[in-house]
């Protein structure tokens, strides 16, 4: 079994980080790619952030009213696909 992040999406050009307003799932509970896991927000937007991978959440990261940096994992999910980018990062 893989490990896939869902990471805090850049929502505009200037975004460097957003608030994690909170979760939709919780850990152990089986994802389908599109399925809405968090909602996030900058000064400009809330947004829905969605998984794009199926899988099993494993891990979530921060609390809400947490700031936490545009690519940095949110969620981790355990995954059945392959890690394309393994050993290569």
């Amino acid at each position: 079994m893989a490990q896939s992040p869902i990471v805090m999406p850049k929502m505009s050009m200037t975004m460097t980080e957003g608030e994690l307003i909170n979760f939709t799932v919780e850990v152990g509970q089986a994802v389908s790619a599109g399925d809405v896991v968090a909602n996030v927000a900058t000064d400009k937007v809330d947004m829905e952030v969605e998984a794009d991978v199926a899988g099993v959440v494993l891990e979530l990261r921060g609390n809400p009213g947490d700031t936490i940096l545009v690519g940095e994992p949110i969620i981790i999910l355990e995954t059945e696909e392959e890690d394309l980018l393994a050993g290569l990062i």
